[in-house]
């Protein structure tokens, strides 16, 4: 469940210490993109952002004709207990935008000076490591898939199996994919992606390895997630992504991981294009695609397997109470509806490139929210 609005909105703020001196004088480093994207850049305009973390305020100014670019860095004081700002495009030059978040990252870690070593609690070093232990070892993930296959799907589908309504089931089923599945999702519960990659466990013959990108503030940073993703997930829920701006570099390396996993046949990716869990009243409004899931397709060239969901709580327990209920009501029910594979067409012959991917991004949600529109009419019915 990768929440990859995060592992972009972790970076692309500057945080500082409440006494950062506002006199910082501006400073010039490079920004480290592809020269490719470096040519691209250059012929844009140069647009002013800031981003606040605390009291610190965070100035850039891209000067484009350099080979990279030459992203300029500057502090000033903000006020106290300002909150993240996240950058804005007045000129719609969308491209440019995404390369300022880029470079922006590489500034992030050259003032804070935390390179690629992030400090992590001993709680996340040791989730981290039994995570990597779990996952990325064929004995590990070989008993974790037995754990799937012989008692999760089981149980899930014995605790939900009277509210479930299914359709498109027929399109998963008929997959023989040669590369991984990357499902993409919307995002109203904690556990979408979990009985989503399960029932294609219980139904499908391809389906084997299962990840899901998580956020780490409650499955690698508190004890009880550490349990739920161990005893309930069997450690499924992999790799962490961090909200912390220090830990960026990991974010970025687990969606190299992610990217190879869907390399492998039979392996099943859960991203939630959302980035994050929409919160409002209304389940069909979706919040914007953010880039991450398009960089993954991009590049892993997977299945992307669009799904809906819609009814599923964040109260697991009193939903299994509700299972074994009757009468069962309309907006109790979970409908779930699987798409035919989402096709890139010209994107997918595009350079990848940061503007790119937001397009992938976009394309894949678009595909999900026609999904939700065939819920709506499916519940309707029910």
């Amino acid at each position: 469940m990768l929440e990859d609005r995060d592992s972009f909105r972790g970076a692309n703020s500057l945080e500082g210490p409440d006494d950062a001196d506002p006199r910082r004088s501006l400073r010039s480093v490079e920004a480290g993109l592809e020269d490719h994207d470096g040519r691209r850049a250059a012929r844009d305009e140069p647009v002013r952002r800031h981003a606040r973390e605390g009291t610190v305020v965070a100035d850039y100014d891209l000067e484009v004709g350099q080979h990279p670019p030459v992203l300029t860095v500057g502090t000033r004081q903000g006020r106290a207990g300002g909150e993240k700002e996240h950058y804005e495009d007045p000129g719609d030059t969308r491209h440019s935008l995404m390369i300022y978040e880029l470079a922006a990252m590489r500034v992030t870690q050259e003032i804070k000076g935390t390179g690629e070593n992030p400090t992590l609690t001993w709680l996340e070093r040791t989730a981290l490591d039994l995570g990597r232990f779990i996952n990325e070892r064929e004995t590990p993930k070989a008993l974790q898939r037995l754990y799937h296959q012989g008692f999760g799907k089981r149980w899930l589908h014995f605790c939900v199996k009277n509210l479930l309504h299914v359709e498109g089931l027929e399109i998963a089923k008929r997959l023989a994919p040669g590369r991984g599945v990357l499902m993409c999702a919307n995002h109203r519960s904690f556990f979408d992606q979990y009985l989503l990659s399960l029932i294609l466990v219980r139904e499908t013959d391809w389906a084997r390895d299962l990840y899901f990108p998580v956020r780490s503030n409650f499955f690698y940073e508190s004890l009880t997630g550490v349990a739920v993703n161990l005893l309930v997930g069997g450690g499924v829920m992999y790799p962490p992504i961090f909200r912390d701006p220090a830990k960026s570099e990991l974010n970025r390396t687990a969606l190299d991981k992610v990217t190879e996993f869907l390399k492998s046949p039979g392996s099943v990716v859960g991203i939630h294009p959302e980035g994050t869990r929409g919160k409002g009243s209304d389940p069909y409004k979706l919040l914007p695609a953010q880039p991450g899931v398009g960089k993954v397709a991009m590049h892993a060239r997977p299945t992307i397997l669009p799904v809906w969901i819609n009814g599923l709580s964040n109260s697991f327990a009193g939903q299994v109470m509700t299972n074994f209920k009757r009468p069962i009501t309309t907006d109790q029910r979970i409908v779930i509806v699987f798409g035919d594979p989402v096709d890139l067409g010209p994107l997918g012959d595009e350079r990848p490139r940061p503007a790119v991917y937001k397009r992938v991004a976009d394309h894949i949600l678009s595909h999900i929210a026609r999904l939700g529109e065939r819920e709506r009419q499916l519940r309707a019915k029910l």
